[in-house]
């Protein structure tokens, strides 16, 4: 059995007598997020701007009615989406400190997923750590994805500006490198954003870290294991597509919410085991290289040119004249 079926395994026996309140904090998270939906709803009435635009008069056909784009909708829009951000940030951090908790075999209350509001420090540790991770990930995403968006521009360029004769087959060449580019940088940015899988956790782990500290952290962690934390969440993408149908997404959330807490614990003593063996093995090494360089200086000449002996049979040292050459009479 391997780490993915072990973790899985483990994940619902942490959660057989808890499934309750793991229903019940996610059933919290869905309607603290329909409030704000409403709630958007609601002011744009009131502000007297509709949710969307009949502009083609078809009162019979909501298809294809536009988003009603007007600053009024917008401003609420934003300022609601805002709102519900940096609430849910902190409340997410909390669900999985929850979780955390739970892998240890303590079950916290449904009110605990509130901690990260109990002070200014620990709402600023939350959001400062979403916003970190936020700039990081879209460094990445640029990053990955900006050769196939040049393809893209000079596909552009050649279709609409070019004049030559060969302006069609450069910009089918640019069409094709820029698909091929964007598949490559996808896989990767895939691989690569797993390195900050371990980050929220490391922030309900351990008392006053901060948010760059998590990151640092969770980078180094990761090293070497970043394809087989992406293998791991793909290995959900079936149990989520069946929960459309068949299985409720109110036992697959906290199944994958419990997997992903202990995947990430076994990544975390792994990493610090290895860390302790490495300091162990360091002091080890410079143990025996001042040993050998104590036995090395055992036997030594002084400025004089005498020996300097290490002397076995009594104390101290005891220091032997060096031959001196013969004079000649």
């Amino acid at each position: 059995m391997n780490l993915s079926s072990k973790v899985k395994k483990e994940a619902k026996h942490a959660l057989s007598d808890y499934w309750a309140k793991a229903v019940a904090i996610l059933l919290l998270l869905l309607a603290i997020m329909m409030f704000f939906t409403i709630m958007n709803s609601v002011l744009d009435m009131a502000a007297g701007v509709g949710g969307y635009l009949d502009i083609y008069r078809t009162a019979d056909n909501f298809l294809d009615d536009f988003p009603n784009i007007s600053i009024i909708s917008l401003v609420i829009t934003g300022l609601l989406s805002l709102g519900m951000v940096v609430i849910m940030i902190p409340l997410c951090l909390g669900v999985k400190r929850w979780y955390y908790l739970l892998s240890d075999g303590y079950s916290d209350d449904l009110l605990s997923i509130f901690n990260f509001f109990a002070s200014a420090k620990l709402l600023w540790r939350s959001v400062s750590l979403a916003v970190l991770l936020g700039i990081c990930k879209l460094a990445w995403t640029v990053l990955l994805l900006a050769p196939a968006g040049g393809c893209a521009w000079g596909a552009w360029y050649f279709t609409k500006h070019a004049d030559t004769e060969y302006a069609a087959l450069y910009a089918t060449l640019l069409i094709m490198l820029g698909i091929v580019l964007a598949l490559v940088g996808l896989v990767m940015l895939a691989v690569q954003l797993n390195r900050y899988f371990l980050a929220e956790y490391y922030m309900v782990s351990q008392k006053d870290i901060s948010a760059y500290k998590t990151i640092s952290l969770s980078c180094k962690s990761t090293k070497g294991m970043r394809i087989r934390i992406l293998a791991f969440k793909l290995s959900f993408v079936g149990w989520f597509a069946l929960s459309i149908f068949v299985m409720p997404v109110l036992y697959v959330q906290p199944y994958y919410e419990m997997s992903s807490v202990l995947y990430a614990r076994y990544l975390i003593e792994t990493a610090e085991r290895n860390e302790k063996n490495k300091a162990k093995a360091q002091a080890e090494a410079e143990k025996q290289k001042a040993a050998e360089k104590a036995a090395e200086t055992g036997k030594n000449r002084d400025s004089e040119g005498r020996i300097v002996s290490d002397n076995s049979s009594g104390t101290g040292f005891v220091m032997f004249d060096a031959p001196k050459k013969s004079e000649e009479k």
